[in-house]
């Protein structure tokens, strides 16, 4: 959580202890370890400024763009709290404005699309083939803004596989375990599809590598154990337990 801090002296340059209590603030509130108890004690208000007054001039310019140009994150936010509450339908209304707004932003096209798929499989949906095929048409335009990553691959992969095509899930599904994670992209390269289902992964297995992965960091931005644990279970319903076991196997096991 960023905190946001506006200096009321204009020209004024954010110090070292500065940014020494912002980090305090960021690592308390990351930690979840502020205590209610004794807020008062911690006197977390200090990290804050706020300007003591505004000059007209500046307040009607601010208040002249929001009429203007509405703001696409809080559009965004507000499809969120209706996707929330299971509108779906009524979801695609603030996010088409927001992209209306920032056709670029990729979050935004995503929750489109996927909002447009959500609502067609529901019960109460007119024209459910029309609401694919618009979800879709997001969908890839989202795939088009992010590129070729894992990212974009695992998401392409999880619309298909709400919708039922387990075949066409499949093969981006395979795509997200060959290509490398976010942190990773410019370090390792895209595997071959054939490494998927190897197994085991070395023949000459040495017990003495525990030692070495027992150092390896986790990456937050690697999507293979959502996308192997997905295609497994598809694997499952189809009946292909030996594919099955492999994946879990080799991504998904401590």
């Amino acid at each position: 959580m960023d905190a946001l801090i506006a200096n009321s002296s204009e020209g004024a340059e954010i110090n070292k202890a500065t940014l020494d209590e912002i980090k305090e603030l960021d690592d308390a509130v990351m930690a979840m370890n502020v205590d209610p108890s004794s807020v008062k004690e911690q006197n977390y208000m200090r990290f804050y400024e706020v300007p003591s007054k505004a000059d007209q001039k500046t307040m009607y310019c601010i208040a002249m763009e929001s009429l203007n140009r509405p703001n696409p994150i809080l559009l965004t936010l507000f499809g969120h709290l209706m996707n929330l509450s299971r509108n779906h339908l009524a979801s695609t209304l603030f996010y088409m404005r927001s992209y209306a707004v920032a056709p670029l932003d990729p979050v935004n096209t995503l929750c489109l699309g996927l909002s447009f798929i959500q609502a067609s499989v529901q019960r109460r949906c007119d024209n459910r083939h029309l609401m694919i095929m618009q979800g879709m048409l997001f969908i890839l335009e989202y795939v088009k803004i992010m590129g070729r990553c894992q990212e974009s691959e695992y998401n392409l992969a999880l619309c298909f596989h709400i919708l039922g095509l387990t075949h066409l899930a499949v093969p981006h599904y395979e795509r997200v375990l060959c290509l490398p994670s976010k942190a990773k992209a410019h370090i390792e390269k895209e595997k071959p599809i054939e490494e998927v289902y190897t197994w085991p992964v070395n023949d000459t297995y040495d017990m003495d590598d525990d030692d070495d992965d027992d150092d390896v960091e986790y990456d937050e931005t690697d999507l293979k154990h959502e996308a192997a644990y997905n295609l497994h279970l598809i694997y499952v319903t189809s009946g292909s337990t030996a594919l099955a076991e492999i994946v879990m196997m080799k991504y998904c096991t401590i």
